[in-house]
C-alpha cells in the first residue's frame, strides 16, 4: 500500500459563519483513524484525552472550527448548515481496485478546519463530514432516510427513496 499526501496552501477560503466547537469523542476517534492512515509511512502515533501514549505519541486536540460553507478555486460547496441544504448533495468519483471510477452520492453535512501539530510543523486539515447513500436493492437507486431537512427536499424523496441517475464515463 502506497502512501499518497502532500501540502499545498488551501486554493479558496472559508465561508462564515464559522464557529469553534468541541468534536464528540467518536469523531475525534475517527480523526485519529484518518491521520494514522494518512501518515501511516511516517509512523507516526496519535492519542486524544488521557489515553495512555508512547512519549512520541501527537495530541489529536478536540477543538475544530465547523464551517458552513467554502470556496475552492471560483467554485462554491455547501453544506446542510447553509440557507438551502439542496446544494448541499454531491456526487463523488472514486478510482476502485480495477482503477475503474466509481461515483457515490452523498449530504455534505458540514466541513471543518483541524490543526494538528507535526514534528517540525503545524499543519491544518480541512475536512468534510458527510452522509453516504446507502445502496437500495433495485439498480440506480439510493434509499434516504427522511429527516425532515426541508421541505423542498422532502418532497423529492417518495417512499423512503430518492431516485439518483447515474452515468458512467
Amino acid at each position: 500500500q502506497i502512501n499518497i499526501r502532500g501540502c499545498e496552501s488551501f486554493p479558496g477560503k472559508l465561508i462564515p459563519p464559522t464557529y469553534k466547537i468541541t468534536m464528540r469523542k467518536s469523531l475525534i476517534n475517527c480523526l485519529i483513524s484518518y491521520y494514522e492512515r494518512v501518515y501511516a509511512d511516517l509512523r507516526y502515533k496519535f492519542y486524544s484525552g488521557i489515553q495512555k501514549q508512547d512519549k512520541d505519541a501527537i495530541f489529536v486536540s478536540s477543538s475544530m472550527i465547523r464551517i458552513s460553507a467554502l470556496y475552492i478555486a471560483d467554485e462554491r460547496f455547501r453544506s446542510q448548515l447553509c440557507r438551502s441544504d439542496l446544494d448541499a448533495n454531491v456526487m463523488v468519483a472514486f478510482l476502485n481496485n480495477e482503477d475503474n471510477l466509481e461515483y457515490w452520492p452523498a449530504t455534505i453535512c458540514y466541513f471543518f478546519k483541524h490543526t494538528i501539530v507535526l514534528p517540525n510543523r503545524l499543519t491544518e486539515h480541512i475536512l468534510a463530514i458527510v452522509d453516504w447513500y446507502s445502496k437500495h436493492s433495485k439498480k440506480d437507486h439510493f434509499n434516504v432516510p427522511q429527516r425532515g431537512l426541508s421541505k423542498t427536499l422532502d418532497r423529492v424523496i417518495q417512499n423512503g427513496m430518492r431516485h439518483v441517475e447515474l452515468w458512467k464515463l
